[in-house]
């Protein structure tokens, strides 16, 4: 790990331009300086392309704006692996383009992989953001609802798949380039949901994992947000069994024979085709999430 090392920032957009100016000031004024954010274009028709050209025009050396061959909408999942093809950093984060990072993200992050050289992925919390536009209604702490700390390659994985570990939201995610060229990135035909499941499979498998007690994002909840429309259109179930499908494959791949594991992936596979019994099933983890958030206090 170099002194000063380059953590490249991707920022995918399509339609933002409510929130993206937010986004990347946030990174701007972060206290370590030593960033590049690529501003990734998923064909967007509003006014958020030109708020990203201006800024790429204002940081020329800092801030880069990308986008599709003719300005193509191609997902989410081949948006990110575009600017994690054009990144020159270190070490690659996450931020979505509602979503806006604490001052100290960038710093704090890079302070474990300095203490824990052996580590290749770190993850946390992340404020679930009400009070943006109701100040009336609290903000949450999403945890991930084990103990901070080193997991050794597969331990983590096997925790969030068995459900005994939240999924970190992908903004808090912070990962060594050098990983995600041996993993691969995102599968680019996870559009909608769950491309962030299959991304965080592939880097805990192979890679040793520091989880953070503490967050430094702001994860915005809004109704347009790619979740509430998919509930909306009824195709949650859809793009779970989708994630499970493709997860089931991927650990014959990868040779991994845990029965706890492969028990759990023909569990929710099973449940996605039982759409009664898999709401039952998520209410009874909300239960013991909210338990667990509370005990916590």
């Amino acid at each position: 790990m170099s002194i000063n090392p380059l953590v490249s920032v991707i920022i995918i957009f399509f339609n933002s331009e409510e929130f993206l100016e937010e986004a990347i000031k946030s990174v701007i004024s972060q206290s370590y300086n030593n960033w590049e954010i690529l501003l990734v274009d998923d064909g967007s028709t509003d006014k958020s392309t030109e708020i990203a050209k201006i800024f790429s025009a204002d940081f020329p050396e800092k801030i880069h704006y990308l986008e599709h061959p003719n300005h193509e909408n191609k997902g989410m999942s081949a948006s990110r692996n575009l600017g994690i093809k054009y990144s020159k950093g270190e070490f690659i984060t996450f931020l979505d383009s509602d979503d806006i990072f604490l001052k100290q993200k960038l710093e704090e992050q890079l302070k474990i992989f300095y203490e824990n050289p052996e580590v290749s992925v770190v993850i946390g919390g992340v404020k679930l953001w009400f009070s943006w536009y109701d100040q009336n209604k609290k903000d949450k702490i999403h945890s991930l609802q084990i103990p901070r700390g080193k997991y050794l390659q597969g331990e983590y994985f096997k925790l969030f798949i068995t459900q005994k570990a939240a999924v970190p939201g992908i903004c808090s995610v912070m990962v060594r380039k050098s990983l995600i060229d041996i993993t691969g990135g995102f599968e680019n035909d996870f559009t909608g949901m769950y491309e962030d499941q299959v991304f965080l499979s592939k880097i805990t498998i192979d890679g040793v994992v520091y989880v953070d007690s503490n967050y430094y994002e702001l994860y915005r909840k809004h109704p347009n947000s790619n979740y509430q429309k998919s509930i909306a259109m009824g195709t949650v179930l859809q793009f779970k069994k989708k994630f499970f499908t493709w997860l089931k494959e991927y650990v014959v791949i990868k040779e991994i024979k845990d029965n706890e594991i492969l028990y759990s992936i023909k569990k929710e596979l099973w449940l996605c085709d039982h759409p009664f019994l898999d709401y039952l099933h998520r209410r009874i983890l909300k239960q013991k999430r909210k338990y667990f958030s509370l005990k916590s206090l």
